[in-house]
């Protein structure tokens, strides 16, 4: 299991805040994931204090779990909020 901290904070979840920063900073729709991907390497690489092969796999691990859980969350909200 990844269990990978930046000062408490889980890395799913400050990849995710990061991502949805990225988004309202206006990040085109199509380049999402692959900044989901490229933060997730990031935070993992300043939390471990290290770049390694491990590092960077644990790293786009991350990112895709963060960019599957967008993708999946935001229809059922669309759908609860009617929107």
């Amino acid at each position: 299991m990844l269990d990978i901290t930046l000062y408490g904070t889980s890395a799913l979840v400050l990849v995710g805040i990061l991502v949805e920063v990225a988004k309202r900073a206006g990040v085109a729709k199509k380049f999402v994931p692959l900044s989901s991907e490229i933060l997730g390497v990031v935070v993992v690489c300043i939390g471990t204090w290290s770049i390694s092969v491990e590092g960077v796999i644990a790293g786009l691990i991350i990112g895709a779990i963060t960019s599957g859980v967008y993708d999946n969350v935001k229809p059922v909200t669309k759908l609860l909020l009617n929107k």
